[in-house]
């Protein structure tokens, strides 16, 4: 009696309906696959984009973004010095950088944008945008850009770090409440995006908190012993634990927001448990139809004239009939005949 007692206590059951609805979620979203592919789009498709970022940027904010990237991932050694090569030759990169190969590049980044667009679907059971959601993936990039020269800007003007990272914070959760809501194509309310924006802020900011202490040792050691392919090794694998918790808060935050009880209530602002959602138009084209100048459609018409009627009309205006070339069909197999006729020869005697 006592542990059925338990098991049916309410506190019990609200656990386990808790931990049943982050475990789907969680199997939804494909944590350990979406997490790799997140890592390496973000290191294949995204740093071409910032290295481009840095160069086009004005010197003092690209400095600034420089050495906020620096100081996040511990960069030192060989990798310090090939980022300072790199910020001293912007000049040339700026000469090689066309129209094109920007687009290029652009495009290309948008790899990761699907990639992420794929994770928000996944943990709110929302159905693919398709071509509808495609022109989203390049808003995201140009929303990062700012966000980016942004952040770049503010270390260059306050070169405090106990400022800076205040603000980057703000930015930061700024950032990751719009951009689940831009690439589900707003079909999630605004209000029930906030748990998300939250988890993954406060995930940030203890990944960094983390990377400060751990990564300068990891990138030393790696280097010391692999060369520059060791940092990348080094930084390829932190960034498989940033996806994890942008899946894992992603995958929470849709919990939350789902959920039917008080916390879902207040995070949605209602109690119906489909609030979350938000209905959004869909603009449809219908293909034009073509009319008959007497009214009926053109298919119509046709379909009358080639349809014969119950009393043997043909369907043609009055004055015609099907007989005359019925008579042109009987006249050609005459000729035919008489072809033959003549060909056979005169007939034996």
């Amino acid at each position: 009696m006592t542990e059925l007692s338990v098991r049916s206590h309410p506190a019990v059951t609200r656990t386990v309906a808790w931990l049943r609805d982050i475990g789907q979620r969680l199997i939804a979203v494909r944590v350990v696959e979406s997490s790799i592919v997140l890592a390496a789009q973000a290191f294949l498709a995204l740093f071409p984009l910032v290295i481009v970022l840095t160069a086009v940027m004005p010197s003092g904010a690209s400095d600034g973004l420089v050495n906020e990237l620096k100081s996040k991932y511990g960069l030192s050694g060989l990798t310090d010095s090939a980022a300072q090569t790199l910020l001293a030759q912007r000049s040339a990169v700026q000469q090689s950088l066309s129209a094109f190969s920007f687009l290029l590049v652009l495009g290309s980044a948008t790899a990761f944008t699907r990639a992420l667009q794929r994770v928000y679907q996944n943990a709110w059971g929302l159905e693919k945008l398709g071509l509808r959601g495609l022109w989203r993936g390049f808003a995201w990039l140009v929303g990062l850009i700012a966000y980016l020269s942004l952040l770049g800007a503010i270390a260059h003007w306050i070169k405090h770090g106990g400022v800076v990272q205040p603000i980057a914070a703000v930015l930061g959760f700024v950032l990751w409440w719009w951009t689940p809501f831009l690439l589900l194509g707003g079909r999630v309310r605004a209000r029930a995006l906030l748990p998300a924006a939250v988890l993954i802020t406060a995930a940030q900011i203890v990944a960094v908190w983390l990377s400060t202490a751990i990564m300068p040792r990891t990138v030393r050691s790696n280097e010391a012993k692999y060369g520059p392919v060791g940092v990348v090794f080094a930084v390829e694998s932190w960034f498989v634990v940033i996806t994890g918790t942008l899946v894992v808060c992603s995958a929470l935050g849709a919990v939350i927001g789902r959920h039917e009880g008080r916390l879902g209530t207040w995070v949605r602002g209602t109690a119906d448990p489909d609030g979350w959602h938000r209905e959004v138009k869909v603009v449809q084209f219908r293909a034009p139809t073509f009319r008959h100048p007497r009214g009926e459609t053109a298919g119509a018409a046709a379909h009358d004239m080639a349809t014969p009627t119950a009393d043997g009309d043909s369907g043609l205006p009055a004055g015609l009939s099907a007989q005359p070339e019925r008579g042109r069909a009987d006249e050609h197999a005459d000729g035919h005949e008489a072809a033959d006729d003549r060909s056979a020869g005169p007939p034996a005697t």
